[in-house]
Parts: structure tokens; sequence; C-alpha cells
């Protein structure tokens, strides 16, 4: 009698499930992510120009509040630039990070202005007219960027330009290649604290730790981003408790990407798609 011989089991063709879930999150994610990038930053010299950073190490300097109330939003900063891979000073720096808190920001500015230190504040290059805007459009938080401009190879000489950073000539520019680059010099922060609705004290050093350590566009509209960005645009309620994964994501990828390519952002777009995809 002849054995009856068993048939081979059959080969599954079915991929591994968590693969095609992960490659449909990121299709599904792509598109947002990109407007997100894309709407918040701020190139400089152009469309495809690079995005400003820190080059020196942070010193952030808070004033108008109480100490420990201050000393908090001051600890979270430096600990969000840490994360990001930005350099903090020691507890003896000079600050180059002024985070100023007040009911009456106008006053402050106007003063600040007509003052004797206003080429400290605003730069040597900054335009009349951009100065006029930024004190009287009224925000909860109102963010000024001071720049220095510098050759390759040398440090940053005196402030100039209207929202500032560290600019450095790049003999080597190409097609794909800038031939400047932006690190901030001075950043200050100017908080309305009368306009805060309810903004827990770690919200608010999470948004300032996004703002002073990108030149992030203030008024973009960001659809569905999950971002601390929207702390503003809504009620506290309805937005993260503080930095969320984007833009935690955001920074890291902004201090970690190639700031010479043109294509900057999106490498930036990649990077957060990658981190929050997983």
């Amino acid at each position: 009698m002849v054995a009856a011989q068993q048939s081979p089991a059959p080969t599954s063709t079915i991929p591994p499930l968590p693969e095609v879930t992960v490659e449909a999150q990121r299709l599904q994610l792509a598109p947002r992510v990109s407007q997100f990038v894309y709407r918040i930053t701020i190139p400089n010299a152009g469309y495809d120009g690079g995005l400003a950073r820190w080059e020196a190490p942070v010193c952030p300097l808070v004033a108008g509040l109480r100490r420990q109330e201050g000393g908090i939003i001051q600890r979270r900063v430096a600990e969000i630039a840490r994360a990001a891979g930005v350099r903090t000073a020691d507890e003896h720096c000079r600050p180059n990070l002024f985070i100023l808190v007040t009911a009456q920001p106008q006053k402050l500015l106007q003063k600040m202005q007509s003052g004797q230190h206003y080429l400290f504040w605003f730069g040597k290059g900054a335009l009349p007219a951009d100065i006029h805007d930024f004190i009287t459009t009224p925000r909860p938080v109102q963010v000024w960027y001071a720049k220095t401009v510098s050759e390759s190879g040398t440090g940053p000489s005196a402030p100039e330009g209207t929202t500032g950073a560290s600019k450095f000539l790049h003999a080597d520019a190409t097609r794909v290649k800038l031939n400047v680059v932006y690190g901030f010099a001075r950043v200050f922060v100017m908080v309305d604290w009368s306009r805060l609705e309810g903004a827990s004290l770690r919200q608010l050093a999470d948004y300032v730790g996004m703002v002073s350590l990108a030149e992030v566009d203030l008024t973009a509209h960001l659809g569905d981003a999950p971002t601390i960005l929207k702390l503003f645009a809504g009620t506290p309620e309805t937005v993260p408790s503080g930095l969320s994964g984007w833009d935690q994501a955001f920074l890291s990828a902004l201090y970690a990407t190639d700031q010479y390519s043109k294509k900057q952002r999106g490498q930036i777009e990649r990077t957060i798609l990658e981190e929050v995809s997983r």
C-alpha cells in the first residue's frame, strides 16, 4: 500500500502588518507635516533660504515675574534648548535671550525704541516701519530676532537687519547650497501678561521655548497640526499641555540639518515625518 503524501502547508503571502501600517501612517501624515514646516518657517534670503538658529550658547533671562515663576520658565527654556541640540551657557553668562513679561507691552516697547539702548534691542539695520508694526500689533507674545553679519571663517560682527541673525558668507555657493546662513545673536520675547487667557505657566514656557529657538511665523495658519503654537489661536484646553511631538521633532531637526542646503526645510520635513510616524 502506498503511503499518503502530505501536501505542503500553504505559504503566507500576507505582508507584515506593522510595516504596512507605518507606511500608511506616513502617507497620511506627509501632507500635514509638509504644511506645518512650510507655514511656520521663515526662510532668509529667498524662498529656499536657510533658517535662522542659535550658534552661540543660549543664555535666557526672564524679567517681570516673581523669582520662582521666572525661574521655572528660564529652566524650561534651557531644557528645551538642550533637548534640541542647542548649547546653553553657564549660570554666570551674559543674557542673549530676553523674556520680558508685562501687562503693558506697548509702553515698554516704546521705551525700548526711544531709549539709549535702541540699537542693542533692535539692531543697527532695523527698519523703522518694521519696528512700528512690531510695537503697534498687539499679540499675547511678540518676538524680535536681532541679527549680526559675518563673513565665512570669521566671527559675527555688529548687529544688523530687521529680525536678526548672524549671517555667514559661504564662498562655495551652488544651485543647492546657500551663500549666506543666519544664526541668532540676540532674541527678545515680549509677553503680554493681560492676554494669556488662562494659559498655564508650563504652556507659556514651552511656547516661548519654541518661538525663541526658531524664527517662527506667529501669523501662520496651523490647521490641524498638533503644536504648542496654537496656544493663543483658541483656548488653552484645545492645545497640547506643552511641546508636542511635532514641535520637539521640528526643533531637533532644525539644529541637525544642513543650514547651507537650499533643501533644508525638506530635510526637516522628512525628519519629522520619520519621528512622528513611528
